[in-house]
């Protein structure tokens, strides 16, 4: 299947690259407001935030490969001041926070150029078979790859894990799983929630 890349993607987004499911992410795909493609969740003390990658206005049906990502505002320092807040006393928080620092600071103009470095991020961190990345369709293919979205909201079958705070909340990204666990972060994808088809 093909898929719209997402900001730090959540477990269930890998699981389906570690299942062998996900080919390619789609840069045409239509940029569609409050979804994963330019945020994420983080766990919280009181529960969870989002951590959202302001854009520039777009019109409707704009490809995400033409979406700009807004500077205007210190976004990159707030993430990182949240991860800080939120998971410096995580076990692998040390280990993971200076690559992550480095990525965001190269300040790409592009929101699909970002998305995909943290997905091609979280691929090599967690030692998964890398993703093409299309701005082309397949149309007129005999075989076309499906195209599907990762389930928005991945909470009844996610595997549980220690976090940080008592408790659980399903649905963070990747990082909190890192964060967390380190390495054995990776067991927890063949045990994620499966797109239908």
């Amino acid at each position: 299947m093909i898929v719209a890349p997402e900001y730090f993607p959540r477990l269930a987004f890998f699981g389906e690259i570690q299942r062998g499911r996900a080919h390619c992410t789609d840069l045409t795909r239509p940029y569609t407001r409050q979804t994963f493609q330019n945020r994420t969740k983080i766990r919280t003390p009181t529960g969870w935030q989002w951590l959202t990658i302001p854009v520039t206005k777009q019109e409707r049906g704009t490809p995400l490969s033409q979406i700009e990502i807004d500077y205007s505002s210190k976004w990159v320092q707030d993430h990182l001041k949240g991860l800080r807040y939120n998971y410096e006393t995580a076990p692998f928080y040390e280990h993971y926070i200076p690559s992550i620092t480095s990525l965001l600071s190269e300040r790409p103009s592009n929101l699909s150029d970002l998305t995909i470095k943290t997905v091609d991020w979280g691929i090599e961190t967690l030692k998964l078979k890398p993703l093409g990345h299309s701005i082309t369709t397949n149309i007129g293919d005999p075989n076309p790859i499906t195209q599907r979205s990762i389930a928005p909201e991945p909470i009844a079958q996610e595997p549980g894990y220690r976090q940080n705070f008592p408790g659980f909340e399903p649905g963070m990204s990747l990082l909190d799983a890192l964060f967390n666990l380190g390495p054995m972060a990776r067991e927890l994808l063949n045990r994620t929630p499966q797109t239908p088809g």
